[in-house]
């Protein structure tokens, strides 16, 4: 991609990889997989919404790609 933010949510993002949505959970682990799966389409930073690991809050994960941050 030549994409350099990409902002998909949690749902695009399960789905690009066929992934069946929330079949780990959303737990911290679960996203990191999902956004380095997302970094391997080429994009520099990664904004992924719809996160939450408390009931009734939800929230987004900002990701650089190169610092893995």
């Amino acid at each position: 991609t030549n994409a350099h933010v990409i902002t998909p949510n949690l749902t695009e993002a399960s789905f690009l990889f066929e992934d069946a949505f929330f079949s780990e959970g959303s737990g911290e682990d679960y996203i990191l997989v999902l956004l380095n799966c997302l970094a391997s389409f080429g994009a520099h930073k990664i904004v992924l919404k719809g996160i939450s690991y408390k009931q009734n809050y939800c929230g987004i994960i900002a990701y650089d790609a190169k610092t893995k941050e």
